[in-house]
């Protein structure tokens, strides 16, 4: 959407460079060290700004001035997290879980410990695939598609049950 942004974090705070301004005044770093490079300048005094939470720091919660820093890394690096139109995503999953759940039709193969297998594998594929994704700059949703696997699982144990049944 237009004027946001997913921040992709470059590091947890403790491993970016970080200079206080009275040292620098004071003569204590030289003016060498910042040739250059792009210098951002802000307060990371307790009370004076908001303090957000990372995927690197979420206790303690970092000032925003870094927030700012990470979203310059971003647009310099071009590196900044992109989403899938969500859309898509859903198409993608009547889809692909119509055509799952008409595959695992009419087998002979439901034991629960199968079911279970299936179940647990399909969720790892996803979270993989995932993973893998986030090292390309896509955030992919998680949530919806394994809750669609589960609930394809868990209706043909179901349906399968029933059968059995009659």
């Amino acid at each position: 959407e237009k004027g946001e942004m997913r921040l992709n974090w470059p590091a947890p705070v403790s491993e970016l460079p970080y200079r206080s301004l009275i040292d620098v005044l004071d003569g204590k770093i030289s003016s060498d060290e910042f040739r250059d490079k792009i210098v951002i300048t802000g307060s990371t005094a307790t009370g004076l700004d908001r303090w957000t939470r990372t995927p690197f720091d979420k206790d303690p919660a970092i000032e925003g001035i870094f927030v700012h820093a990470a979203a310059l890394h971003n647009l310099l690096e071009q590196d900044w997290l992109r989403t899938v139109n969500p859309h898509l995503v859903s198409i993608i999953i009547l889809v692909l879980g119509s055509i799952f759940s008409w595959g695992l039709q009419g087998h002979s193969f439901f034991r629960k410990t199968r079911l279970v297998k299936i179940w647990i594998g399909g969720t790892g594929c996803w979270l993989i695939i995932c993973w893998i994704a986030i090292y390309q700059n896509y955030a992919l949703p998680i949530v919806a598609p394994v809750f669609s696997l589960w609930g394809i699982v868990a209706s043909q144990a179901i349906a399968r049950s029933l059968d059995q049944e009659v």
